[in-house]
C-alpha cells in the first residue's frame, strides 16, 4: 500500500462521494451509516437530522471518523479523524450546496428545499486532526 499525496487527498475530499461516518455511542460501541459530506478547508461538514443517532452521540462524544472511499478507484480511500462540534450555523447553505453536488441534473432546488422545510438539520462539522490517504495494491 501507498499513501497518497495531499493533492490526491484533496481531491476525493472535494468530490460527492459516500462517506462512512463513525460516532460512538454511550455504551462505547461504534455506530457507523453513510452519509453525504462537504469539504471546506477547515471542516468536514455532515448534515444531519437534529434527532438523529449521529447528533445524539456526538453531544456525549465528539470524536467521529469519517471514511471515504474512491468512486472511480476502489482501492483509494481517505480517511479523516477528529473531534466534531454540533452547529446550526450555515446549515441550509451546506444542505443547498450538498443537494447541488449529489444530485443529478434540473430540479435540485426544489428538493432541496422540500429537504429542508421537512427536516430539523444540525451540522456535524469535524476538524480534520488526522487525515489518511491510502492507494492499495
Amino acid at each position: 500500500m501507498a499513501r497518497m499525496t495531499p493533492d490526491e487527498i484533496e481531491a476525493i475530499l472535494r468530490t460527492p462521494l459516500i462517506a462512512s461516518i463513525a460516532t460512538i455511542k454511550p455504551d462505547g460501541s461504534p455506530h457507523v451509516t453513510p452519509v453525504w459530506f462537504l469539504y471546506d478547508d477547515a471542516a468536514v461538514q455532515v448534515a444531519v437530522s437534529s434527532t438523529s443517532v449521529k447528533a445524539r452521540n456526538v453531544r456525549s462524544n465528539p470524536q467521529v471518523s469519517l471514511s471515504i472511499l474512491d468512486g472511480g478507484d476502489h482501492s483509494r480511500w481517505v480517511q479523516v479523524n477528529g473531534p466534531a462540534a454540533l452547529t446550526k450555523e450555515g446549515v441550509s447553505d451546506v444542505v443547498r450546496a450538498m443537494w447541488r453536488s449529489y444530485t443529478e441534473g434540473d430540479g435540485w432546488e426544489e428538493s432541496a428545499e422540500k429537504v429542508l422545510r421537512d427536516i430539523d438539520f444540525i451540522l456535524i462539522s469535524v476538524t480534520p486532526v488526522n487525515v489518511l490517504g491510502i492507494i492499495g495494491e
